[in-house]
């Protein structure tokens, strides 16, 4: 993914810098047409050379300033060489050219309104137009020809403008993308790290218990170590899947199926469990939330606590699904939360619902969640 948007930043710079090479041609012609008539008019033969030169440093100057500011954003305080070396350049083969620096003063004004930001550019035409102007009216040239040029001018910097602004709005528009890229990238590993705990966090825990129990009973029970022994086979092979599973996407078995699970897990580790779920079904986001909150609830009983019984319950009132796992075996000083439950917290947030965890009035610890059936976003799951 980051490569792609590399590629496309790489692209884009390389398509602003072919139009920048367009708008400096052009700019180059309106200049080349002036200094033509100017040649054909016979000039000095001393002002051949400033010309040549005038002419070379004017092209190069607008080049860099108008790939500048169509690829990065242009910063007047990065090229402060350039923008002098732009405006000096133009003045003085204004100066030159004399009546044939209209093209000249037209080409200013627009490179100069691509480049700049509006006041700037003002700032900077404002002395070449009316040097044109000066040099156009003691020439002799009516007003009427010297408001045309005028004219033109402005017409063509607003026009230059307008496609700067745009090359403005393109960045923008490309640097978001670039963003929002980056922020699915972060999420989707977030989610891959979250997944992975919560899969193996639980499966883990099995795993060491049932290992545990095996490593016990192996002298004096040996059947029961066989079927401890089983389980952990079966678990870890349940456990590969799910790995496979949540590298192309993480896909939750059907909600009665995990609490069928989790209850016999519990009922392996000596636990009593006790479900109580309804034979309605529910939305599928709510459905792969509430899988969730039964695996890691199901995992904090077997790390957390020396529970006897422990009650499964599903209820659905009033538009809302409310679901528990209560156990009899936390202490009051057992631990109240961790990234397991805070993890899940976020998963029943999505779906619009509430996860509470905490001792009740009596000394059961249980973890509750809230759900509204009607209220799952768009898109969850």
């Amino acid at each position: 993914m980051m490569e792609s948007v590399e590629e496309s930043r790489l692209s884009a710079d390389s398509t602003a810098r072919l139009a920048a090479l367009v708008v400096g041609l052009i700019g180059l012609s309106a200049v080349a047409h002036g200094k033509i008539n100017w040649l054909n008019s016979g000039p000095a033969p001393s002002l051949l050379l400033p010309a040549i030169v005038l002419t070379t440093i004017l092209a190069v100057t607008s080049y860099r300033l108008v790939s500048s500011s169509v690829t990065d954003g242009f910063d007047p305080a990065d090229h402060p060489v350039d923008l002098a070396l732009f405006s000096c350049s133009t003045l003085l083969l204004i100066a030159v050219l004399g009546v044939y620096a209209q093209s000249v003063a037209i080409a200013f004004v627009g490179i100069a309104s691509l480049v700049l930001r509006l006041v700037l550019a003002v700032l900077l035409c404002l002395p070449v137009l009316g040097v044109a102007a000066a040099v156009l009216t003691s020439n002799g040239f009516p007003p009427v020809h010297v408001l045309t040029v005028i004219a033109a001018a402005v017409t063509t910097g607003g026009a230059c403008y307008f496609l700067g602004w745009l090359a403005f709005r393109y960045r923008e528009m490309l640097r978001a993308a670039s963003w929002e890229k980056r922020a699915a990238l972060v999420e989707e590993r977030l989610r891959f790290a979250r997944d992975l705990h919560d899969i193996l966090g639980h499966s883990l825990s099995v795993i060491a218990l049932q290992s545990e129990l095996a490593s016990r009973l192996v002298g004096s029970d040996p059947e029961h170590a066989r079927g401890a022994l089983k389980s952990v086979a079966d678990l870890s092979r349940r456990s590969i899947a799910d790995v496979r599973e949540v590298v192309v996407g993480y896909r939750m078995p059907p909600l009665a199926a995990e609490i069928d699970e989790v209850a016999a897990v519990l009922r392996a580790a000596g636990v009593a469990a006790e479900v109580s779920v309804p034979r309605e079904g529910v939305p599928q986001p709510v459905e792969q939330a509430l899988g969730w909150v039964a695996r890691e609830a199901t995992t904090n009983i077997l790390r957390h606590s020396d529970a006897g019984r422990c009650l499964i319950r599903l209820s659905t009132e009033g538009g809302r699904v409310l679901f528990e796992v209560r156990n009899d075996g936390a202490g009051r000083g057992s631990r109240e939360g961790g990234s397991g439950l805070v993890g899940l917290r976020s998963r029943v947030e999505a779906v619009g619902g509430t996860l509470t965890w905490g001792h009740d009035d009596g000394s059961w610890y249980g973890v509750r969640a809230d759900i509204p059936l009607g209220g799952v976003p768009d898109g969850c799951g």
